[in-house]
């Protein structure tokens, strides 16, 4: 029994060996047999459906057991998202397993340097649930345990390449239905201080995903994230971080269940520029709840700091509710967002430049995510708070944007706000658009391969417009727009700001920004649809559209021209061509009614042409073609044929745009009453009539009726451009009519009566050098009286030819000038260089015959046998200008020639009354002064008039004799002329050592007039005649028009009867000395007084004199007492006293005179034989006197008197008698008083009565009666 048994082990043994043996010898020699067949075999292994590749599969006997060898394994299912590349695996079978379960059962396996990738950018295929499914059967199923070594995990999002997981160690063993894995993983190959602990622990009935359930576990503790960083960063690496956490999960079902990720202390650190930035988060947990397909996703206490800020505070809640998932995003702050960008550069480069060059700003909050079940219809919707940032491509960039939006994969919608911003386009206008108010919505989706973006309710309010409009873009290889809008211009000027640069062209917006300069529109449209690369849509392939009606516009056609302003201007604009109507519009000053203007080509070469009509005033529309490019050609003219007035016409313009080419002008302009001015003959013409034809080259007119001064003028004028310059011709006949005349000027007033004259000029312009010309003109004045003093006079009857001509060359002139047969001008006339001025002038009125003149630049010779000074002296003196104290202002070369000289002699010069006979005088320059030399038998003298301002006119003379009259001075008053004559005295210091008014002498004189503002004062004024002196000064001034003068002197004489004498009168008062002092004044010129208006007052002083009966009416003044008629009647009745007149010791007498009325209180002389008072008035307006004298005789006095003034001067013996009886007594007259009335120049003086009294003789008297008495008897 035993031996059987043993015999059968050994059999056993032997079977077991040999087939030991077989086994030995097929793993030996069976590699190249199953490398033959390895498809078949990894077919047979792990399904066809897993898409398994090898390169060389052997056989090999490890640890007593054979295994697999399989080099350059891949595993890449169809449609699956992950794909396994395997560089070696060994696979060890268990063989009794394998016999007892009939298909191949592995022990052991062992992976080296395998790579999986797990691809997130590809969407799931249906398969790929099943291919999972697969391999974990075969992981899970086949395998008691496997090791993985040396290994990477690659993600790959649409993000981008997420991050590779390096496997160091991995082990993991199945027992039936629990599977479990434990190892370790790098987040940096080769760092050890980055590692992840990994424990994964599964169970189920069976291998499939769905069936599967148990729990995973990662931890990372203080890892270090700086290789890991720097690999993500593009470029230098300057970042340091820190990873910790712990994730615990479940799975269940093949799905993720309750779940929690606890973070620890997490920072990353980093250097921007010259800052340091630091982001942690310390603590807080993520966790996972799940409720069968429900299930919740939360974070608690997850802070986020920035720089030691909190920076985000996450509250996400992520959830699915039924078949739907929704969640809450934690608000977001971009600025903060925008610094991490750079963390990511190497990951990400193209976001983190973006984020980079926006530099996002601002908050988005309220976000919301909300999906289906399976992540489909995926859609985030938020607020956006104060969100702004940089342009970036067809991004703006604004400062403080609001809006709601949503955004799906396939789309996405916003609704945009916009209060007081900017809107930077990043180059596609011309500058950011100024933001008032915004508001908008956008909507985008996907179509095809490219986006459509379609925007509604798109409104724009800024200081420049209101914007309404909506388009559609569609965002394919070309771009294609779709835009309809509104617009309201409040400033057009601002237009060129909001002119698409990419899609209008830099021509056309150039052109229209220097163009239209101001205005306002409403309701403008706009019209865009075409795609960008098409415009300008030339073969009709689109159309651009902008139709704008401005209003009160200014437009810059082009920059040498005015702008049209106060504009009403229709333009639209149609693709690449330009349209403009307007139906008013400023040109410069001038108006036009209709304009139109247009621009076919908006391009290289393009051209605007313009046709206008034009109204307005000459000079306006004159200057609004001089200050163009025309100014050389057309403005040339224009500044020859100077038109102002009403004026119309056409205006047709060609002016190219490339601001080199020439302008084309073409036109006429109406003259209906305009005003011309010919420059070159200074000649302004009025109620012009005719047409005014011009192009670039020239101009002119033919017959052209107007009026010269009021007088009718017929013209032909022609101007052209010549190679060198500008050519004017001139033809012109007319008419003059002193009564037509509005031409005033000094000594035009001379002419009266009407002429015919005409004449020629020719004018060469050129443009470097000093114009040239020819002038003749010429007139017989027939008809035509000149009312000038001798030798000029002329009546209307006869003719005086008269004839100027000129000829200019090289910027000289010859000029000629001939009136009549006795006046010739020739001059010299400088004009090339500086201003214009004669350098040579000579004016002969008469021939000056043999006597030599001096010679001299500028000369005047008069030789008259007789002239009418006077009269030529009251012409100059109202031609000349009006009196200043300021300087002269002279400035460059003055007109006139220097020096100068006149020289005249007349035989007869008449002055008024006078006649000065063969007067001889000189004008002329000396030093700082011209002077006047005058000789003649009753002149002689010499007048300096200083050339510096504010110094006096010198006047001496030797003699002057006066031969007039006093009724040169007489004449209707002139208020003006009085007045101008008042203003036109000169500050004058005169002396006369023989003054003579016709046969009164005045002796010597001196004095000095002084000029002031409206007044002349005489001063120090003296006169000397004899015996005789004057002293005093005077003022005549004017005020309100009032003519006031005033005189105030002092005489004094040795003989008042002698100086009556010497002026023709004969005094009533002999050998008496005296003075008298006075101020009088009057309301009018010195040479009239007024009789009303005189005042003033006087004293009068006379010392030892006789009055004596003469007529003395003549003597004026003591007329007014009838002192003849007084001595008359004295004498009658005191003829023994008064036979020989009247002798008197002093007179006195003091008078004032107010309004004309002479008023005298005070009159006394004191006489021997009695005194004279006296007092009453002179009334020179009404010209009558009422004066009363009384006369009381000097009864103390000589006894003569006494017996004259006696009652009974017969009786004297008698009354001596009686005094040797009794006291000696007598009766007398005491007093005798006159009146004298009547008119001034007759008086009539009577006796108003006498008074009586018996005096006593005195002593003397007693003895002087006693001497002239015969001796009487003795008393008895």
């Amino acid at each position: 029994m035993v031996h059987r048994w043993l015999s059968r082990a050994w059999l056993a043994l032997g079977v077991c060996l040999v087939l030991l043996a077989v086994a030995i010898t097929a793993v030996r020699y069976g590699g190249p047999l199953l490398n033959q067949h390895r498809q078949a075999l990894l077919n047979r292994l792990f399904g066809s459906e897993l898409g398994v590749h090898i390169d060389e599969v052997g056989l090999t006997w490890v640890d007593r057991a054979p295994a697999l060898s399989l080099r350059g394994l891949s595993v890449n299912p169809s449609g699956s998202r992950y794909r396994l590349l395997l560089g070696e695996a060994q696979i060890r079978l268990d063989l009794w397993r394998s016999l007892q379960q009939q298909q191949a059962i592995f022990r052991r396996l062992d992976f080296s340097r395998l790579d999986l990738t797990l691809d997130l950018t590809q969407p799931a295929a249906a398969s790929s649930d099943q291919q999972f499914d697969t391999l974990l059967d075969m992981l899970l199923g086949r395998f008691s345990n496997f090791t993985l070594h040396d290994s990477r995990l690659r993600l790959k999002t649409p993000l981008g390449d997420l991050t590779t997981l390096s496997i160091a160690d991995l082990r993991w063993q199945n027992r039936g239905e629990h599977h479990q894995g434990v190892g370790k993983a790098y987040l940096v190959e080769g760092v050890r201080n980055s590692t992840l602990d990994l424990v994964i622990d599964l169970q189920g009935p069976s291998r499939r995903w769905a069936d599967l359930e148990g729990k995973f576990y990662l931890a990372a503790r203080h890892l270090d994230l700086g290789p890991l960083l720097g690999r993500m960063q593009a470029g230098k690496s300057n970042i340091d971080g820190q990873l910790d956490l712990q994730l615990w999960s479940e799975l269940k079902g093949g799905q993720w269940g309750e779940s929690l990720l606890k973070f620890g202390n997490n920072y990353l650190i980093w250097q921007e520029q010259e800052s340091m930035h630091r982001l942690g988060l310390d603590g807080g947990q993520i966790q996972l709840r799940r409720d069968g397909d429900e299930w919740q996703l939360a974070s608690y206490d997850v802070q986020f700091k920035l720089d030691g800020r909190t920076w985000l505070q996450s509250q996400m809640q992520l959830e699915r509710i039924g078949s739907r998932i929704q969640g809450a995003i934690p608000r977001i702050e971009l600025d903060k967002l925008s610094l991490l960008g750079q963390l990511v550069s190497g990951l990400y480069p193209d976001f983190s430049r973006t984020l980079g060059a926006m530099q996002p700003h601002g908050v988005v909050s309220n976000l919301q995510l909300t999906a289906d079940a399976d992540w489909s219809n995926l859609q985030v919707s938020g607020e956006l708070e104060k969100v702004g940032g940089n342009p970036y491509q067809l991004l703006p960039g604004v400062q403080a944007l609001d809006g709601e939006f949503w955004i799906t994969p396939e789309g996405g919608s916003v609704e945009l706000r916009l209060g007081k911003d900017r809107i930077d386009t990043g180059g596609h206008f011309k500058q950011p658009i100024a933001v008032d108010r915004f508001s908008g919505r956008l909507d985008w989706w996907r179509q095809d391969d490219s986006w459509s973006l379609y925007g509604q309710d798109i409104a724009l309010d800024n200081a420049d417009l209101t914007l309404d409009t909506r388009f559609r873009l569609d965002l394919a290889n070309q771009p294609f727009l779709a835009l309809t809008g509104s617009v309201d211009l409040k400033n057009a000027g601002h237009a060129d700001r909001y002119y698409p640069l990419q899609a209008m062209g830099m021509p056309l917006v150039d052109y229209l920004s220097g163009a239209l300069k101001g205005g306002h529109a409403k309701h403008a449209s706009l019209l865009w649809y075409g795609a960008f690369a098409d415009f300008p849509y030339a073969k009709g392939e689109g159309i651009f559209q902008a139709a704008v009606p401005l209003e009160q516009t200014t437009f810059q056609f082009d920059p040498g021209w005015q702008p049209l302003t106060d504009m009403q201007l229709d333009l639209l604009f149609e693709n690449a061509s330009l349209d403009m109507q307007s139906r008013s519009a400023v040109l410069g000053k001038a108006t036009s009614s209709r304009i139109h203007a247009r621009i076919p080509y908006l391009g290289e070469g393009a051209h605007l042409f313009i046709d206008a009509d034009v109204a307005g005033d000459g000079r306006d529309v004159s200057d609004y073609l001089i200050n163009s490019p025309l100014h050389g050609s057309v403005g040339k003219a224009l500044t020859e044929v100077q038109v102002t007035g009403p004026l119309t016409g056409l205006v047709g313009l060609d002016i190219p745009l490339d601001g080199e080419s020439e302008v084309k002008v073409g036109g006429e302009a109406r003259f209906e009453g305009s005003k011309v001015k010919l420059a070159s003959l200074g000649l302004p013409l009025e109620q012009v009539h005719g047409v005014l034809s011009y192009d670039n080259e020239k101009t002119g007119f033919k017959g052209l009726k107007a009026q010269l001064f009021g007088n009718p003028v017929t013209l032909d004028y022609s101007g052209q451009t010549r190679p060198n310059g500008y050519q004017v011709n001139v033809g012109v006949n007319g008419e003059w009519s002193s009564a037509r005349t509005t031409l005033s000027a000094p000594g035009l007033e001379v002419l009266s009566g009407k002429t015919r004259w005409g004449g020629k000029v020719a004018v060469s312009l050129p443009q470097n050098a000093p114009f040239s010309f020819d002038v003749d003109l010429s007139s017989d004045l027939r008809g035509m009286a000149l009312n000038l003093p001798t030798p000029l006079a002329k009546g209307e009857g006869g003719s005086l030819p008269l004839r100027v001509t000129a000829r200019g060359r090289d910027g000289g002139a010859d000029l000629h000038g001939v009136l009549g047969m006795d006046t010739d001008l020739v001059a010299r006339l400088e004009y090339g260089e500086g201003p214009a001025h004669l350098s040579r002038l000579r004016v002969d009125v008469g021939q000056p015959g043999t006597r030599k003149v001096r010679e001299a630049p500028m000369v005047l010779t008069i030789s008259q046998n007789e002239a009418d000074v006077g009269g030529w002296l009251s012409k100059l003196s109202d031609w000349l200008p009006e009196r200043s104290d300021a300087a002269p202002a002279l400035v460059g070369v003055p007109f006139l020639p220097a020096p100068w000289w006149v020289d005249g002699h007349i035989n007869r010069a008449k002055m008024g009354s006078a006649t000065l006979k063969a007067v001889q005088f000189t004008v002329g320059p000396t030093k700082e002064a011209t002077e006047v030399l005058i000789e003649s038998p009753e002149v002689l003298g010499v007048v300096r008039v200083p050339l510096k301002p504010r110094q006096p006119v010198e006047a001496q003379f030797g003699r002057l004799h006066w031969s007039g009259s006093s009724e040169d001075f007489k004449g209707q008053p002139d208020n003006a002329q009085e007045l101008s004559l008042l203003r036109a005295m000169p500050w004058l210091r005169f002396t006369c050592a023989d003054c003579r008014f016709g046969d009164i002498p005045l002796g010597q004189i001196k004095g000095e007039l002084k000029p002031g503002a409206n007044r002349v004062e005489l001063d120090n004024f003296s006169a000397l005649l004899g015996g005789s002196t004057l002293k005093g000064k005077a003022l005549w001034r004017a005020e309100d028009n009032l003519m006031q003068t005033r005189l105030e002197g002092k005489i004094e004489t040795n003989n008042s009867e002698l100086l009556l004498h010497r002026f023709g009168y004969v005094s009533p008062i002999s050998d008496a000395p005296g003075k008298a002092e006075f101020v009088l004044g009057w309301d009018d010129v010195p040479w009239r007084p007024s009789r009303a208006g005189l005042g003033g007052e006087s004293n009068i002083k006379l010392d030892g004199g006789t009055l004596r009966e003469v007529n003395d009416r003549g003597a004026r003044i003591l007329s007014l007492l009838s002192f003849d008629s007084l001595v008359r009647k004295l004498r009658l009745d005191f003829r023994d006293v008064f036979d020989k007149g009247l002798y008197f010791e002093s007179m006195t007498g003091s008078f004032k005179i107010s309004h004309g009325l002479i008023d005298n209180r005070d009159f006394f002389m004191k006489g021997a034989a009695g005194n004279l008072r006296g007092e009453g008035i002179a009334d020179l307006v009404r010209w009558n006197v009422d004066y009363q004298l009384s006369f009381s005789p000097n009864l103390g006095g000589t006894l003569p008197v006494v017996a004259a003034f006696s009652l009974t001067p017969l009786t004297g013996l008698y009354v001596f008698a009686l005094s040797k009886l009794l006291e000696p007594v007598v009766d007398v007259v005491t007093r005798i008083d006159f009146r004298v009335e009547g008119p001034l120049d007759n008086p009539h003086l009577s006796e108003a009565g006498r008074s009586k009294a018996r005096i006593k003789l005195n002593a003397e008297q007693q003895k002087a009666a006693a001497q002239a008495t015969p001796l009487a008897p003795a008393n008895p």
